[in-house]
């Protein structure tokens, strides 16, 4: 921490260096960053990065003016063939097995507490499980970030065997509680449900499937709708 200009117009600036920053077995990166606190201004001035293997793969730049109650927040998050996996700390009991890279920017105001996203990531090599369903799934395609959701607008998803699932909808938040999710999928062959009867001892089993579902409702409280039709592979105990 660094202390400027006491007798003046005090500026206070601080850094931060976290070495070889791993998430689990997975190495998330090395997070180094800097802080200046502008008296002049009540202003937060943040610039951080993530470097992984010698490659900035996020930066985080804006600052955070805390006197302005409605939105201090005024930061912009660029990632740049970011790791997947780094996010399933933020999707636990929903998405586990998170793979694949993505690049893209996003805009985050609001407040500490509830911020707003808004923006964009391009995903390449996109692959994890929808752990309510143990479905195994790999797509590459665009996200969207807008204020309380996280949403895509057509998302082809693959099962295992390459067979293809078309995908709308998200999910939703209240300033990131209480999460909901809304999808509607048309579904071709694709290997919908793959559990085992530790999993859900009401039913369990493989289902392959043809036809059109939705997926709706409180992580707590999931809704499965479909009128689809069964296809070879299925098992449902």
């Amino acid at each position: 921490v660094t202390l400027r200009d006491i007798y003046a117009t005090p500026i206070i600036e601080s850094e931060f260096l976290v070495d070889t920053l791993s998430y689990e077995i997975a190495l998330v990166g090395d997070l180094r960053g800097r802080a200046k606190w502008d008296q002049a201004t009540q202003r937060l001035n943040v610039d951080a990065n993530l470097n992984r293997k010698g490659t900035d793969v996020l930066t985080l730049t804006g600052n955070y003016i805390p006197q302005q109650k409605a939105s201090p927040l005024a930061l912009k998050a660029t990632l740049n063939s970011t790791d997947l996996h780094i996010l399933e700390a933020f999707t636990t009991d929903l998405f586990s097995n998170l793979g694949g890279t993505a690049s893209g920017s996003v805009a985050i105001s609001g407040t500490p507490s509830a911020p707003v996203l808004n923006g964009d990531v391009t995903v390449k090599g996109g692959r994890g499980r929808f752990d309510y369903l143990k479905a195994d799934l790999t797509f590459d395609d665009k996200i969207y970030f807008g204020e309380n959701e996280i949403v895509t607008r057509k998302l082809t998803l693959r099962d295992p065997d390459g067979n293809s699932a078309d995908i709308r909808g998200g999910v939703y938040h209240d300033g990131f509680r209480y999460f909901t999710l809304g999808f509607d999928a048309d579904l071709k062959n694709f290997k919908i449900l793959n559990t085992a009867a530790k999993d859900n001892d009401m039913f369990y089993g493989q289902a392959v499937v043809t036809g059109k579902a939705e997926l709706y409702g409180p992580l707590n409280n999931l809704t499965i709708r479909a009128n689809v039709a069964s296809n070879k592979g299925t098992r449902i105990y």
